[in-house]
């Protein structure tokens, strides 16, 4: 993870969770996936498994002013895993 964002190095499906204090929504690609409400007191989770590929960013962004998010503060923690490589299946119909 670099700047908070992760970049997927292979293709696979992918575990990820946050933990924050304030409201956040977690992407991937531009596209928001999950979200913690700003009003759910004092802290809110979520998490989310993803086939991503290589290249894909998964990141955390501030609800309030959709900036990006760094959730080494206030408690708070972006974190994830890879579950399994996907490989590409090959048609071996003749």
């Amino acid at each position: 993870v670099a700047l908070g964002v992760f970049t997927a190095p292979s293709h696979g499906l992918y575990y990820f969770s946050l933990h924050v204090f304030r409201g956040c929504a977690l992407f991937k690609n531009g596209e928001e996936i999950v979200s913690v409400s700003r009003f759910m007191p004092p802290f809110g989770s979520n998490s989310a498994v993803l086939e991503l590929y290589p290249g894909d960013e998964v990141y955390v962004v501030a609800r309030f002013d959709r900036k990006p998010f760094y959730p080494n503060t206030m408690s708070s923690s972006f974190s994830g895993y890879l579950i399994n490589h996907l490989f590409p299946i090959e048609n071996n119909r003749d």
